[in-house]
């Protein structure tokens, strides 16, 4: 069973998790071994209770399973220029579930 839903703070250990994971497999002919090994796996706790105490973002997790498996965050945009824009700030998936249907 799949099923999404927002994140909250009580979240913000298993969205780093999910971007740490990505990252390491995803950047691995893009970045140094070195460099993707020293990304601890809270390496974005910080970022995101940041801003999911502020609300300057919102995430939101896919679960499959009762797993979560991917991540999205997204909010208005950045851009001064684009005031009435969204964007979608980042889009991580468990490395396991690539390519999947």
């Amino acid at each position: 069973m799949v099923s999404i839903r927002i994140a909250t703070i009580d979240d913000v250990q298993t969205i780093s998790l999910i971007h740490a994971l990505s990252w390491k497999e995803a950047y691995k002919n893009t970045f140094s071994q070195e460099f993707l090994s020293s990304i601890q796996n809270d390496r974005w706790v910080p970022f995101f209770t940041e801003h999911l105490q502020n609300q300057r973002f919102e995430t939101a997790l896919l679960f499959e399973d009762g797993k979560a498996t991917a991540c999205i965050t997204y909010g208005k945009s950045r851009d001064e220029s684009l005031v009435d824009f969204a964007e979608i700030i980042s889009l991580y998936v468990l490395p396991e579930y690539w390519s999947q249907k």
